[in-house]
């Protein structure tokens, strides 16, 4: 009860202090409340107690909440509570390069779909399903180009959605596009890319005002829906029974925190070990000898199988308890740095926030921080290049140059 009251207090006090829904700390402190309900009413199913795992949930939440409020102090109360939208110079020239490379941007989508489509050999759910784990059998090294320009392609889609002008010309295209990419990401069988794009994509319609409560909470129930019929058919489809579906939806639910106090991974062999993996991949490259963390981890019995430990994992593996206080502190800082940033008008920033909502939302399944600093540095140069640059001019002037 405790820890309720605890974890209630974070969330009634962030939105004290933000007055928003949208501020990522404030949605990250319900996120953890939700999780620490969900847990306690089915602790009868794992092998722990359950002040087994609250040092987890408290430290990290309250290490995030001080982190986001540590960054608001230094911010004007004019910019906590007020929002800025774009200038609509910046929209109209996103806008303009979002709708030059529509073609181009169509053409790859399907071209990948068609490759897809010949590597998967069905187009049953199934297929794709089993096809999904041979990728992660090897790290998606059999399609890494293609999931990397799932990845651009992703930005692009999202950048679209938030600049567009809702006309009856522009719906087909925005459909067209939205479905054509959908069946795209669901080919390479990420249900973590569909989180992504829906999350990113939701917040930026809340975010603009586009979308009104009626739409958004069926959008959310549709989402949910489809999201449980993806686990249902990965659990085995009509032949699962209740009792099986269950325990698939507390897998992939509440069964992340028991399985870390569980877990027996091996031992840091250097300073980050699990939590700079990317960076050490990286150095490597050019030289280094850097010993660098499985990309799998171990399955763990609770007794509910598990091989995901929540996106504290890395930083309780390297640090200790202090590394689950430190980091989410840090982590929460920077969440908030973008959400005000994104506050006082910038178009690129916004974007970035609405993405930045996939790792929070997953805080409770995967490390999506550190992990995906690749990533991120694709996503940060792609929003830029297509919020900064006017392509359209700089194309016409290469024309120019060309014919003189």
């Amino acid at each position: 009860m405790v820890v309720f009251l605890l974890l209630s207090f974070l969330v009634f006090f962030n939105k004290v202090v933000y007055k928003s829904y949208l501020n990522p700390i404030f949605l990250q402190s319900v996120v953890w409340l939700v999780y620490y309900c969900c847990l306690y009413l089915n602790i009868d199913k794992y092998d722990i107690y359950l002040s087994n795992v609250t040092p987890f949930i408290l430290l990290q939440s309250i290490g995030f909440s001080l982190g986001g409020l540590a960054y608001a102090l230094f911010t004007k109360t004019s910019t906590i509570h007020s929002r800025i939208q774009p200038a609509e110079s910046v929209l109209k020239r996103t806008r303009d390069n979002v709708n030059m490379l529509y073609p181009f941007v169509l053409s790859i989508i399907i071209i990948c779909i068609l490759i897809l489509i010949r590597e998967v050999g069905s187009l049953s759910f199934f297929s794709i399903m089993e096809f999904r784990d041979s990728l992660a059998e090897d790290d998606g090294k059999k399609v890494g180009l293609i999931g990397l320009v799932q990845l651009i392609v992703s930005v692009y889609v999202v950048t679209f959605i938030a600049t567009i002008q809702k006309t009856k010309k522009t719906l087909p295209k925005t459909i067209a596009l939205v479905v054509l990419f959908f069946y795209f990401t669901l080919l390479l069988g990420s249900k973590g890319q569909v989180v992504s794009f829906f999350c990113a994509s939701i917040y930026l319609l809340v975010w603009q005002k586009k979308i009104n409560k009626k739409y958004l909470s069926i959008s959310l129930v549709g989402f949910i829906g489809i999201i449980t019929f993806l686990l249902f058919l990965r659990g085995g489809g009509e032949d699962i029974d209740k009792e099986s579906f269950a325990n698939l939806l507390l897998i992939y639910t509440v069964t992340s925190l028991p399985g870390l106090y569980l877990s027996q991974s091996p031992p840091s062999a250097c300073f980050g070990y699990y939590t700079f993996r990317v960076v050490f991949v990286w150095l490597n490259k050019f030289g280094s000898q850097f010993p660098v963390a499985p990309v799998l981890n171990e399955f763990v019995t609770t007794p509910l199988p598990t091989n995901v430990y929540s996106y504290i994992m890395p930083y309780y593996k390297d640090f200790g308890l202090t590394g689950v206080f430190l980091i989410p502190f840090a982590i929460g800082l920077i969440h908030n740095l973008l959400y005000f940033k994104a506050n006082r008008g910038s178009l690129s920033i916004l974007i970035l926030s609405a993405l930045f909502i996939y790792p929070l939302v997953m805080q409770i399944f995967e490390e999506n921080y550190f992990r995906q600093i690749t990533n991120w540095l694709y996503l940060i140069i792609i929003i830029l290049l297509l919020t900064k640059i006017k392509m359209v001019r700089s194309i016409a002037n290469v024309e120019r140059i060309s014919v003189a």
